[in-house]
């Protein structure tokens, strides 16, 4: 399920809202292979709100294609059967010999902004960057009273922040670790990380930074 295109461009701001739903497949705040948005500042391109729901994996950001602005998903009350990441899917888009990924069309411009709550279950982990895909802002986290399977990470998977992290969480459980910054040598935060626990549970450990990823503020 996709909130933009199929390999044609969305220049105005896309929502898509799932209430009640079963997707059994993905579904992208973006478009495939097709941009949404035409903002040059960071303004709110992309509305993603899931509730009462079950889904496979949640991508604020499009597949293999660009959001050209912000990117906002709300996801309340709902079952994510895999990965969560606050921007796009990159996977699909790898450029040959792009040893940074920076080349990679699935990049997030403006800010990406995550919040999770209401009892949702993560079977897998939680990014507030992307998967292969750049954030040229910051992302921005916010959760309460859910559970995460794996990891929690501030930044992306294998992908660049440029800006900073602000990762917040209240009444959560996490069994495996918390990263403020990303996952992976090119999952690097170009400026800070902000990381804010308040009574949550974490079983094994909490870093500052990242798991084997650079934070140059």
């Amino acid at each position: 399920l996709y909130t933009g295109g199929n390999l044609g461009n969305v220049l105005g701001i896309g929502t898509t809202t799932i209430n009640n739903s079963t997707v059994s497949e993905s579904v992208y705040g973006g478009g495939n292979q097709a941009t949404i948005g035409n903002k040059t500042d960071q303004s709110i391109v992309s509305n993603l709100t899931i509730e009462n729901s079950n889904i496979k994996d949640v991508y604020g950001g499009g597949n293999s294609a660009g959001v050209n602005g912000s990117t906002n998903v709300l996801i309340n009350a709902s079952n994510i059967s895999g990965n969560v990441y606050g921007a796009g899917n990159g996977l699909n888009s790898i450029v040959v010999n792009d040893v940074t990924g920076e080349l990679n069309p699935a990049v997030v411009t403006g800010n990406t902004n995550l919040e999770i709550k209401g009892n949702t279950i993560i079977a897998n982990s939680i990014y507030g960057g992307g998967n292969l895909g750049f954030v040229y802002g910051d992302t921005n986290v916010v959760i309460d009273n859910i559970t995460i399977s794996e990891n929690l990470y501030g930044g992306g998977n294998a992908a660049h922040v440029l800006g900073n992290v602000h990762l917040n969480l209240s009444n959560c459980k996490v069994l495996k670790n918390i990263y403020a910054g990303g996952n992976g040598i090119n999952a690097t935060v170009g400026k800070d990380t902000n990381l804010n626990i308040v009574g949550s549970s974490v079983d094994d450990s909490i870093y500052g930074g990242g798991n084997a990823a650079k934070v140059l503020g």
